[in-house]
């Protein structure tokens, strides 16, 4: 047995886990944050999925995802198939946020609701009116920043948004996409909308107040 483990390459399978652990999260984290500079940013769901029931302790086999990457380093007997390994490895992950970068996608379901949760005290409204106030709020923020002559795009609110909430995502407070958002803002009186025909996306300015 202990002859068994001296042939594994222990040492270069940890270097290669130092080396993939933050490659997997900056290059994934550069896809979401990528996508959130987008103007527009579509989903694509079936109604199937839409039927699946949700079970929250499905959570915890879904973490064990990062438990099997990491082990898998360590199951190589030769450091030729671990090598071979853990290219593919950088492979996979570059190809797969070169794709998520070509064609983001965003996640367009609701929070599902969790037996055993505390109730949910906010009613729908709520939730919409949250998601105005933040919209104006991160607005008149980059306004202060920027100057009132520079262009704000409603990408550049959503981009600022999601810094000071990183958790922010528009489907939860009911909305489809952020331009549906922003729409609703300015059927509120609280911002105002310019279309861009050539981005496709929205320019976003405080509204003019009449005399």
């Amino acid at each position: 047995m202990k002859e068994w483990l001296a042939q594994r390459p222990w040492k270069r399978a940890a270097a290669w886990l130092v080396f993939l652990g933050p490659l997997f999260y900056a290059t994934y984290g550069l896809a979401n944050w990528w996508a959130t500079t987008r103007a527009q940013v579509p989903s694509m769901a079936f109604e199937w999925e839409r039927q699946l029931p949700f079970w929250a302790w499905t959570i915890f086999p879904y973490w064990t995802i990062n438990v099997f990457y990491a082990l898998s380093l360590f199951l190589a007997r030769s450091k030729h198939t671990l090598d071979r390994h853990a290219l593919r490895l950088v492979s996979a992950t570059l190809i797969a946020c070169t794709c998520f970068v070509l064609w983001p996608l965003h996640f367009s379901f609701g929070q599902p609701a969790v037996e055993g949760a505390p109730p949910a005290k906010k009613t729908d409204e709520d939730r919409r009116q949250e998601a105005l106030d933040l919209v104006l709020e991160t607005l008149e923020a980059l306004l202060a920043e920027r100057g009132g002559d520079e262009t704000v795009w409603g990408s550049m609110v959503k981009q600022a948004l999601k810094r000071r909430n990183p958790g922010f995502n528009e489907s939860f407070y009911g909305y489809r996409s952020f331009n549906e958002l922003l729409e609703d803002a300015q059927r509120e009186g609280l911002v105002q909308l310019a279309h861009d025909d050539k981005s496709g996306g929205y320019r976003v300015s405080l509204p003019v107040p009449e005399d």
